[in-house]
């Protein structure tokens, strides 16, 4: 389990520069990513689930 950078407040901008961070480092240890699990929360958009969407995981 992986916990990008952590803040108090995230806003939506934030949430999708860590999933790149994410996506950048899986792909540099050339690990898969089988699951993603969201809570549903707004912070996490569509935007989110496109960073994974085209990173070659």
């Amino acid at each position: 389990m992986r916990l990008p950078g952590v803040t108090a407040h995230p806003i939506s901008a934030w949430a999708v520069q860590a999933a790149r961070e994410l996506a950048d480092e899986l792909e540099d240890a050339d690990h898969r990513l089988s699951f993603l699990i969201g809570d549903g929360n707004a912070t996490f958009t569509a935007a989110i689930d496109a960073v994974f969407e085209l990173a070659p995981l």
